[in-house]
C-alpha cells in the first residue's frame, strides 16, 4: 500500500473536503484515482493496474501530484464557484451484466438454486455545496457483450469477468465490485440448462453489510414455462442483504412491479 493511504477496512465513498491546490488519491481495487482542486476546475487522473482484481483500497487526502506521462486518462471539470465539497457514490453498472457459472450446469422442473454473482460497480462523482453532477465512470471498464436473438434484434450489456458460484466459502469480494444473491426456481415440466445470466443491474440498489462489502438487493427469477422467459423478482427474499444493511446507492432505474424478460438468451459477441 502507498504511503499515507489508510487501510483496507476503510469506507472509500461519502463527502470529501479537497482544499484549492492540494490533491488527493483514491486506490479502489485496480483503480487509483487522484483528484485535485484548482483555481476554476476539477481535475481527475486515472491509472489502472494490470491486475483486474486487485482488492487494494485505501484513501490519502494529501497525496503527491501524478506524472501524466505515466496515467491513462485526465479529466477537467471547469467549476465557477470555490467549493471545495466532492462527494463520490458506487452504484451499479448503467447495462445489463452477463456472467457465466464456473460451469455449465441445469435446475431440474420443480428445483431452485442460489447463485452468487459479482459484477462491476461506477462511481458517480458530484461537487460543491450543490452536489454538482461531474461525471458517472466504471472503475474498470468492463467488456461490451450482446445479448439478442440475432445481431440486430438485442441489447448492448457488459460481460462480467467474474463466474456464478454456487457457495460463498472462498467467494472474492472486491472494493469495486458489488454481489449479488439470484435465487432461480425453475417450476417448468423442462430441466433449465443454464450457461449464461443476464442480470439487470440497473433496477438494483447499492447496499453496504456489516463487514464492509458491497451487496445488490437480491433478485429472484421464477421460469414457469419452456423457453428463456422468466419473472423477475427483487429484494423479496433477503438471502443475503439484510434490511438494516446501509442503503449505499438507490437503483439507475427503479420498478414498482414484478417483471417479465429474457434472463437466460443467446448471446451474439
Amino acid at each position: 500500500m502507498e504511503s499515507g493511504l489508510q487501510p483496507a477496512s476503510v469506507k472509500w465513498w461519502g463527502a470529501f473536503d479537497i482544499p484549492m491546490g492540494q490533491v488527493a488519491l483514491w486506490r479502489i481495487g485496480p483503480l487509483n484515482l487522484w483528484v485535485q482542486r484548482l483555481p476554476g476546475e476539477w481535475r481527475f487522473t486515472q491509472r489502472l493496474e494490470e491486475d483486474g482484481f486487485d482488492a487494494s483500497v485505501g484513501i490519502d487526502l494529501t497525496a503527491a501530484q501524478p506524472d501524466e506521462r505515466e496515467t491513462d486518462a485526465v479529466h477537467r471539470f471547469g467549476f465557477s464557484t470555490d467549493d471545495t465539497r466532492l462527494v463520490l457514490t458506487p452504484l451499479c453498472a448503467d447495462r445489463h451484466v452477463i456472467s457465466r457459472p464456473e460451469k455449465p450446469f441445469t435446475i431440474p422442473p420443480g428445483e431452485e438454486s442460489v447463485l452468487y454473482v459479482g459484477t462491476p460497480l461506477w462511481i458517480r462523482i458530484e461537487a460543491g455545496n450543490r452536489k454538482t453532477f461531474l461525471t458517472d465512470m466504471p472503475i474498470v471498464q468492463p467488456s461490451d457483450t450482446w445479448v439478442g436473438e440475432s445481431t440486430r434484434e438485442g441489447d448492448l450489456c457488459y460481460a462480467s469477468r467474474t463466474r456464478c458460484r454456487l457457495h460463498l466459502e472462498g467467494f472474492p469480494f472486491h472494493p469495486h465490485r458489488g454481489t449479488t444473491a439470484v435465487t432461480l426456481q425453475n417450476h417448468a415440466d423442462s430441466p433449465l440448462a443454464l450457461e449464461r445470466l443476464n442480470l439487470p443491474v440497473v433496477h438494483l440498489a447499492l447496499h453496504r453489510k456489516e463487514d464492509g462489502n458491497l451487496w445488490t438487493d437480491d433478485v429472484r427469477f421464477e421460469r414457469t414455462g419452456a423457453g428463456d422467459m422468466v419473472e423477475l423478482k427483487l429484494g423479496d427474499n433477503w438471502k443475503q442483504t439484510p434490511k438494516n444493511a446501509e442503503l449505499v446507492a438507490a437503483p439507475r432505474e427503479p420498478v414498482n412491479r414484478n417483471l417479465m424478460f429474457r434472463a437466460f438468451s443467446s448471446l451474439f459477441n
